[in-house]
């Protein structure tokens, strides 16, 4: 079996090996790049979700979230709460009455007429 390849199919197999070898350089880079540029993709994908995700919590609040944020910024209870209320209330009431009050004299007065 000391067959010799025609120098024909050996330049062919070594044309291929080459070719082969040169080109696995880009094709790496680019099955590399590809890679990552998918990697970022689910990253910002991720983000994405993440902050989604925290303003749905922002701006949802339920209700003792809400009265604890009161209670914490303001160091209002519910009891000095209905106090305040109840302050508030007295003095709307004295407004009102001072507002009623300017409008018995608003009454009063004579209408202007074209001179």
């Amino acid at each position: 079996m000391s067959e010799k390849l025609e120098p024909a199919v050996v330049d062919s197999v070594a044309n291929a090996n080459f070719k082969n070898i040169a080109e696995a350089g880009a094709f790496y880079a680019s099955l590399s790049m590809r890679d990552a540029v998918e990697s970022q993709r689910r990253m910002s994908s991720l983000a994405d979700n993440a902050t989604g995700q925290l303003m749905k919590n922002y701006n949802e609040m339920d209700a003792a979230q809400a009265l604890a944020l009161v209670k914490a910024n303001t160091g209002y209870d519910l009891a000095s709460q209905t106090h305040d209320l109840s302050k508030l209330i007295n003095e709307l009431a004295s407004a009102l009455a001072n507002v009623q009050m300017l409008a018995k004299i608003a009454q009063t007065t004579r209408p202007e007429t074209g001179a």
